[in-house]
C-alpha cells in the first residue's frame, strides 16, 4: 500500500487530498493482485472509476495551475492527456482480452510509476505558484 510522504505534497491541501484518492485506486489494484483471484468485473469497474475520478482531478488541477499562472501548466496538461490515453487503452484492452494477473500487475505498475513521477516532478510546482492556497474562481461561489 502507498503511504503518504511529505515529498508528495504539492503545496495545496485540496490537490493532495485528490492524490490520496488516486493512491487508493492503486491500492485497490494491489489488493486485487494480492488476492490471487482476478475478478474481471472488479478490474473493469476500478478502471472506470479511476478514469472518471482522474478526469475530475485533472480538470480541477489544470484550472488551479492556469489561474495561479504556474509555469508547469502546459506541461501538466500534456502529461494528463498522456495518462488519460493510457487509462483509455487499458479499458479498451480489458474489454477485448481476458483480464489476467499479468495485465493487472502491468496496470498497477504503470499507474503507480506515472502518478508518483508526475506528483514529484510536475505537481510540486504548485509550491512556486502565487496564491497556491486559494480555491479556483469557479469554486469561490460555492463558499
Amino acid at each position: 500500500m502507498i503511504s503518504w510522504k511529505e515529498e508528495y505534497a504539492s503545496g495545496r491541501k485540496d490537490i493532495d487530498e485528490h492524490h490520496k484518492v488516486l493512491f487508493s485506486y492503486i491500492d485497490d489494484l494491489e489488493r486485487i493482485i494480492n488476492s490471487g483471484e482476478i475478478d474481471p468485473k472488479q478490474v473493469t469497474d476500478l478502471l472506470d472509476a479511476l478514469d472518471s475520478y482522474t478526469k475530475f482531478h485533472f480538470g480541477y488541477e489544470e484550472i488551479c495551475m492556469t489561474e495561479r499562472k504556474c509555469s508547469a501548466a502546459c506541461q501538466n496538461k500534456a502529461a494528463h492527456e498522456v495518462f488519460l490515453k493510457t487509462i483509455f487503452d487499458y479499458r479498451e484492452r480489458a474489454k477485448k482480452e481476458t483480464i489476467t494477473s499479468d495485465m493487472v500487475e502491468d496496470i498497477y505498475t504503470t499507474m503507480l510509476s506515472w502518478l508518483l513521477n508526475h506528483i514529484c516532478t510536475i505537481d510540486r510546482n504548485f509550491r512556486k505558484c502565487s496564491g497556491s492556497h486559494i480555491k479556483p474562481k469557479i469554486l469561490e461561489s460555492d463558499q
